[in-house]
């Protein structure tokens, strides 16, 4: 961590005024709509709504909003986050504690966070099956993009006010995947916003753990927006077609399956230069 460029939570109040702020949005059954519980997250500040801004976006999608009402900040200790209440129970915004920073890890805040289909999942509680059931008051929130304000002592990669993001499963750089290039798959992978040791990104900061594993640079020029849209389904199917199958220019690609990785992957597939075929049942 660089020393010149610590600062403390109370010299920073960033606000949003009139202007457009980056978000996501959960508005559409089955999280809530009909109960009165829709809600954005606008530059990091979860925000309650039931506004005619918020129709027709649904889980997954990644929405520009407009507010003029908006003015937050970490005060004492606290912050917003939306809330896990139970399995098909509408998320609920609260007033939760802000997350420590670890001498590995960082403190983000968050600037967007895509929703993944397993943030429905679950939601629904469709993993009881394989005795994985969320456990009311996480946050979930693992396609984020935001800036670091806070680094730990051992974090030497990254430094408050770097635009970063980070994968689903974070990993600790030890185990022999890890050390294969293969952190996806490491030994002792966290699932982030499935934990309650490891809260997601659905809030005004989120934490990572083991920061200069995980964390991944965001270039100058792009736009928080498209990192929150890219999230798992694009990170799987770039890992799948550019890295595991090795596509090249001028080979032939079957994609069955058209939902969002299926797509994404077409989509990398042709950037990769391939002829692409997509199956999917009509």
């Amino acid at each position: 961590m660089k020393a010149d460029q610590h600062h403390s939570r109370e010299e920073r109040q960033p606000t949003l005024g009139a202007r457009s702020g980056v978000g996501v949005a959960l508005s559409s059954d089955p999280w809530g709509s009909d109960r009165g519980s829709n809600f954005l997250v606008i530059a990091g500040h979860v925000l309650p709504t039931g506004s005619e801004s918020a129709t027709g976006i649904r889980a997954g999608q990644v929405a520009t909003v407009h507010t003029d009402t908006c003015r937050w900040g970490i005060k004492d200790g606290r912050m917003k986050a939306v809330v896990f209440q139970g399995a098909k129970e509408p998320l609920e915004v609260q007033e939760v504690d802000r997350p420590d920073c670890d001498d590995d890890g960082v403190v983000v805040e968050t600037e967007a966070c895509g929703i993944c289909r397993s943030d429905w999942h679950a939601w629904q509680g469709d993993w009881g099956w394989i005795g994985l059931q969320p456990t009311p008051g996480l946050v979930f929130g693992h396609e984020p993009v935001g800036r670091v304000v806070e680094a730990g002592d051992n974090v030497s990669e990254f430094s408050e006010g770097d635009l970063v993001t980070n994968p689903f499963n974070l990993s600790d750089g030890t185990c022999p995947y890890c050390q294969a290039g293969r952190a996806n798959i490491c030994e002792k992978s966290i699932p982030m916003g499935f934990v309650p040791f490891q809260p997601g990104a659905f809030a005004e900061e989120y934490p990572v753990r083991d920061a200069d594993q995980n964390l991944v640079a965001v270039p100058d020029g792009v736009d928080a927006m498209d990192i929150a849209g890219l999230g798992c389904r694009f990170a799987t199917a770039f890992h799948g077609v550019g890295t595991r199958a090795d596509i090249t220019p001028g080979d032939w690609v079957a994609v069955h399956g058209c939902g969002g990785v299926g797509l994404s992957a077409v989509h990398v597939a042709s950037a990769l230069g391939g002829n692409v075929i997509a199956i999917d049942i009509v």
